[in-house]
């Protein structure tokens, strides 16, 4: 019994296990399992399975940057100064004088 690899650059092949005896040659699929697999019709031929990559697949710059954590605090970050400069900034000044005014209240409670 003898196992054909047919190596190749390009194309990956099926292992096929050779029986050789005085009679006859019966060619099998090879399983790693049970050696024989599927039985070869006679003449066998090996055909290839699939073709091999060795490139690598290009990355969008969009994905890489929503991945990246950098991007996504400089984004939040942005986000926030821009919410900020749409808040009239007369209203933003009442907001933190009510802001400031009841720290006062509770510093003076605590300090009682």
């Amino acid at each position: 019994m003898y196992v054909v690899n047919v190596n190749d650059y390009v194309h990956l092949y099926e292992q096929v296990l050779v029986d050789v005896s005085t009679s006859e040659i019966k060619a099998y699929q090879y399983n790693l399992k049970t050696g024989k697999g599927l039985k070869h019709r006679n003449p066998f031929e090996i055909n290839p399975l699939v073709k091999i990559k060795y490139e690598e697949e290009s990355v969008s710059i969009v994905s890489t940057l929503i991945k990246s954590p950098y991007a996504i605090l400089i984004g939040v970050t942005l986000l926030m100064f821009l919410c900020m400069k749409m808040i009239p900034q007369d209203q933003m000044k009442e907001s933190f004088d009510q802001m400031n005014k009841q720290m006062n209240q509770y510093q003076t409670m605590f300090k009682q």
